[in-house]
C-alpha cells in the first residue's frame, strides 16, 4: 500500500471514528484488529454492543456495569437474527479473549448489509418538532433477546409453565397497555393545546404552529444554548458521515487485505477433523437447544438446489410443447395479423393489470417511518394531518385510521380463526379424559345477566 493511500485509508477510518463519536472507538484499534491482537477483542465487542443497543433500541443499564459475557450473547444473538452465517464468529470465547479481527469483519459486514450508520444518524438526529411512528406494513420485523432472568419463570417446573402464571402475564400486559394507553391520551390532549394555542406563530406556513421543543425554548431561553450545543454536534457528524462516503472505496480496498490476512492464517493452520463438529454444537447450544439448525438449513439448501432443476427441467418440457402448439394454431389461423393483434391486446391488459397491482402494493407499503405532526386550518375547523419532515410526502391521519381500522379488522379476524383452533384442540383433549367435564367460562354477557337476576330477586 503506498503512503498516499495509507493516508486516504487513515482519512477514512478517522471519519468513521468521529461518526461513531459517541460509542467511544479510536483508529487504532481497527489497526490492532487487522493483526488480531487481543487488546482490542474487548474494545470491538463494545463497540459492536453500544451500536447495536443503539440501532435496535434496547434500554439495558450501563455496559460499564455490564460484564462482557453479557455482551458477547447480546451481539451474537443480533447477528444471528440478522442472518450472519460465518460460523468462526459464533465459536468465539464468552470471555472476550480473542477474535478482534473477526469482530472487524462482523462490523463491516453490518456497515455494508444493514446500514448501520445511517441507521445510527437517524436515531441520533435532533428532534424539533414534534414527530410519530407509523407503520401500516403487513409483517413488523422486531429483534428481542431473552435474558437469563426472562427464561427462568417462577411458577416452571421441568421445563413446563403453569397456567397461572400465563395468566399473571396476561393480566399484567393488560395493566400496562391500559397505563400505556392512558398517558397518550394525555399527551395528545396536551399536544393539541400547544398547537392550537401557538397557531400562526411559525415562520414555515406549511407548519403555522411552535412544536413542543420550540414551545419550551420560549418558555425557557436558556436551554437554546444546549439545543444548539446538540445541533452542533449532529453537524459536526455529518460533515464526517460525507467525509467518510468520500474516502469509503479506500475502506472496503483495506478490507479485502484484512480477509487476505484471515485467509492466508487459515491456510497455514492445520485442518481440525472435529472443528465443524465443535461449531455445531456451540451453534445449538447458542440457540438455545436447536441442535439440527445448521444440518436443517443445509438439507433445505439442497432440497431448494434439487427442487430448482427440476423446475428448469419442467419448464424447458413446458416451453417445448407450447412451441409445438403455438405452430400447429399458427397452421389453423386464417389470418396472420389478426392473430398478433390479439395477442398484442392480450399482453396490454395484462401489463396494465400487473402495472396497477404493483401500484397499490406500493402505495400500501409506503407509510412507513417517522412524520412530523402538523395541524392544518380548514373551514370545518382543525383537522390532523401528518407530514414528513422534508416535505416532500404527505399524508391524512384520516388515511393513517383508515389503514389501521383495516388493519384491525384482518387481525381480529385470524385471531378468531385462531381462537377456533385452539378451542377445537381442547375440545379433542376433554374428549380424551375419562370422567372429567369441562365446563367453559362464561361470558360478560352471562355475567352481566346473572347479575341482574340476583338484584331481582334481592
Amino acid at each position: 500500500m503506498s503512503r498516499a493511500t495509507n493516508g486516504r485509508l487513515k482519512e477514512a477510518i478517522a471519519a468513521l471514528c468521529r461518526v461513531l463519536s459517541g460509542l467511544g472507538v479510536n483508529p487504532e484499534t481497527f489497526r490492532q484488529a487487522k493483526f488480531n491482537r487481543p487488546e482490542a477483542t474487548a474494545e470491538f465487542w463494545k463497540l459492536l454492543c453500544c451500536l447495536l443497543k443503539e440501532v435496535c433500541g434496547a434500554r439495558t443499564r450501563d455496559l460499564n456495569d455490564e460484564n462482557i459475557d453479557a455482551q458477547i450473547r447480546f451481539v451474537k444473538s443480533i447477528l444471528w437474527y440478522y442472518g450472519y452465517g460465518n460460523l468462526d464468529f459464533y465459536c468465539l470465547p464468552y470471555d472476550g479473549s480473542q477474535g478482534s479481527r473477526e469482530l472487524l469483519l462482523v462490523f463491516s459486514w453490518l456497515l455494508h448489509t444493514q446500514h448501520m450508520l445511517e441507521k445510527l444518524l437517524e436515531v441520533n438526529k435532533i428532534r424539533v418538532g414534534d414527530e410519530i411512528s407509523v407503520c401500516t406494513c403487513d409483517a413488523i420485523k422486531t429483534v428481542r433477546c431473552k435474558s437469563n432472568e426472562e427464561i427462568a419463570s417462577p411458577f416452571s417446573q421441568q421445563g413446563k409453565t403453569d397456567i397461572r402464571y400465563l395468566q399473571w402475564l396476561n393480566g399484567k400486559l393488560r395493566f400496562c397497555w391500559r397505563t400505556l394507553h392512558t398517558v397518550q391520551l394525555e399527551e395528545i390532549a396536551l399536544l393539541h393545546k400547544i398547537h392550537l394555542y401557538t397557531r400562526g406563530c411559525h415562520i414555515d406556513p406549511n407548519i403555522n404552529h411552535l412544536s413542543v421543543t420550540e414551545t419550551d425554548l420560549l418558555k425557557q431561553p436558556e436551554n437554546c444554548n444546549k439545543l444548539v450545543k446538540l445541533l452542533e454536534s449532529e453537524n459536526s457528524r455529518l460533515k464526517a458521515y460525507l467525509e467518510w462516503k468520500r474516502l469509503e472505496s479506500v475502506y472496503w480496498q483495506w478490507m479485502e487485505s484484512v480477509l487476505d490476512c484471515k485467509l492466508e492464517e487459515a491456510r497455514s493452520l492445520q485442518p481440525q477433523d472435529s472443528r465443524n463438529e465443535n461449531n455445531t454444537l456451540q451453534i445449538a447450544g447458542f440457540c438455545h437447544g436447536n441442535i439440527h439448525t445448521i444440518g436443517e438449513v443445509e438439507k433445505l439448501n439442497s432440497s431448494l438446489v434439487t427442487l430448482h432443476d427440476e423446475l428448469q427441467e419442467i419448464v424447458s418440457c413446458r416451453k417445448l410443447l407450447w412451441d409445438e402448439k403455438v405452430k400447429a394454431k399458427e397452421k389453423e389461423v386464417p389470418n396472420m395479423r389478426d392473430f398478433c393483434g390479439t395477442i398484442m391486446k392480450i399482453e396490454q391488459e395484462v401489463k396494465k393489470k400487473t402495472d396497477l397491482k404493483y401500484h397499490c402494493t406500493h402505495n400500501k407499503t409506503e407509510m412507513h417511518g417517522s412524520y412530523r405532526l402538523v395541524f392544518k386550518d380548514v373551514k370545518a375547523g382543525f383537522t390532523r394531518s401528518v407530514n414528513r419532515e422534508s416535505g416532500i410526502h404527505v399524508i391524512k391521519a384520516t388515511e393513517v385510521i383508515s389503514e389501521l381500522q383495516r388493519k384491525e379488522v384482518k387481525l381480529e379476524k385470524e385471531l378468531k380463526k385462531l381462537q377456533e383452533e385452539c378451542r377445537k384442540k381442547l375440545d379433542g383433549i376433554a374428549e380424551s379424559m375419562d370422567g372429567v367435564i369441562c365446563i367453559p367460562p362464561p361470558t360478560k354477557k352471562q355475567i352481566h345477566i346473572e347479575k341482574r337476576g340476583k338484584g331481582d330477586l334481592t
